[in-house]
């Protein structure tokens, strides 16, 4: 009678360690799948809109430009890691507010896609994803640069026609 039970029980045991080891590959590989650049544009325009402090990761702080402006070279010049810190936060936040005064939110952005020549790019790590904004005369466009693995913004233009 014991053996019976040792029987069912190393059975539940096996199909516990299946559907666990099954999981862990699961998120592994979900975890490890290339994110498209889309993707990658579209979720970190929404991490900005909503100001999570999460986007950071996905900037490229000392080669950014947004609408012409040269992040960059003011978040370079910081001398402390806590002063770099609260400009990414401030940026992020600022971003997020501005973006909202206007009434705007994540849903404005539409007709998402890869950019087929708008800009001429000699870097094969550059990928540029456009996006329409409010309306087809807007459009924005995310310069993503993939080095080591990592996607990163590094800049960010807007073109009205």
């Amino acid at each position: 009678m014991m053996d019976k039970f040792k029987e069912v029980g190393m059975r539940k045991m096996s199909v516990l360690k299946t559907l666990v080891l099954a999981g862990m590959v699961g998120c592994f590989l979900v975890g490890c799948a290339a994110q498209d650049d889309v993707s990658f544009a579209r979720r970190l325009t929404e991490q900005l809109i909503q100001g999570r402090y999460s986007a950071r990761g996905m900037m490229a702080w000392s080669q950014l430009k947004m609408v012409g402006y040269d992040v960059g070279k003011e978040y370079s010049a910081l001398k402390s890691e806590d002063d770099k810190v609260k400009y990414e936060r401030d940026f992020i936040t600022n971003f997020s507010s501005g973006f909202k005064q206007r009434g705007a939110k994540a849903k404005a952005f539409f007709n998402w896609r890869m950019d087929k020549g708008a800009f001429k790019k000699s870097d094969p790590n550059l990928k540029i994803v456009a996006a329409n904004c409010f309306d087809a005369n807007t459009t924005f466009f995310f310069f993503i640069r993939n080095e080591h693995g990592k996607k990163k913004l590094v800049e960010l233009k807007l073109i009205r026609l």
